[in-house]
């Protein structure tokens, strides 16, 4: 009876072990099912998916790229809002990237919208790259301050003085010489007067030598370089900046070498970039 007792004992203990066991091994299992990374990792919402899916590039169109460019404008780039993101809308994306220290790639992320929304219009390229300080209150020759921002070495003051030197030439097709001169022989002109010498079409100096620069950084003696303002690819126009907003060029028609303003309209439609060749 004692060895049976014994026994039984060992069997009701054996079995209460067992169903403890199973009970352990069960919890382990549920514990384990719950902890499964590929079962339970997190999903992103439909608004993480949507603000993924929401990126904008070269060739795009629509309302969306009329609002990235109403913001780069509003930022102080300017560009044509067309809803047309073309190379005048992937420049000014690139030149915002550069100076937000985003990815310059030209493409219209959601890091790059995120921070064009978080622009402070007060402190924006736009309102403090090109502020005029001075201006003249007739026809003559506007005085010529250096804005906030703006500075010039002896050599870049001296581009800009030979480029005033050759106010009221006359435009001349294939011209650079003082009996006339066409936009690009006025900048050739310009440089070689200064022992610079640069590519003789507008085409050849955008895609030559010279740093690449964003209008916050626009100095005196810097070349801004516009397309589309007549029936050809790429760089069509230029111009030498001499500050306050001002940039001197050979203009076709009646004009020849004179003043204009980098604000114009018409001049910030076509705008594509700002190259340094001193």
């Amino acid at each position: 009876m004692k060895t049976l007792k014994s026994t039984g004992s060992k069997i009701v203990l054996s079995t209460s072990f067992v169903v403890g066991l199973l009970f352990v091994t069960d919890m382990n299992n549920e514990a384990s099912a719950y902890a499964d990374p590929t079962e339970y990792s997190p999903q992103p919402s439909s608004s993480e998916t949507a603000i993924q899916a929401d990126v904008l590039r070269a060739g795009d169109r629509g309302q969306d790229v009329e609002n990235l460019q109403q913001d780069l404008i509003y930022a102080g780039y300017p560009v044509a809002d067309d809803g047309i993101f073309g190379t005048e809308t992937e420049n000014a994306v690139t030149s915002f990237q550069q100076n937000q220290g985003l990815q310059a790639d030209g493409i219209a992320g959601p890091a790059t919208q995120g921070a064009l929304d978080n622009v402070d219009a007060s402190t924006s390229r736009q309102d403090s790259a090109i502020e005029v300080t001075e201006v003249s209150t007739d026809n003559s020759e506007p005085v010529v301050t250096t804005a906030s921002n703006e500075t010039s070495s002896g050599l870049s003051q001296s581009i800009a003085d030979t480029a005033r030197s050759v106010l009221g030439t006359p435009y001349a097709w294939g011209g650079s010489s003082t009996a006339g001169m066409d936009s690009s022989g006025f900048v050739n002109y310009v440089f070689q007067n200064n022992g610079i010498q640069v590519e003789r079409t507008h085409a050849g100096m955008w895609a030559s030598t010279g740093v690449h620069v964003s209008l916050s950084d626009l100095q005196i003696g810097d070349v801004l370089f516009y397309e589309g303002t007549y029936n050809t690819q790429g760089a069509s126009h230029s111009g030498i900046y001499v500050g306050n907003g001002q940039m001197i060029h050979s203009g076709g028609g009646s004009e020849g070498v004179s003043y204009a303003d980098i604000n114009n309209s018409y001049w910030q439609q076509h705008f594509i970039g700002v190259k340094r060749f001193y």
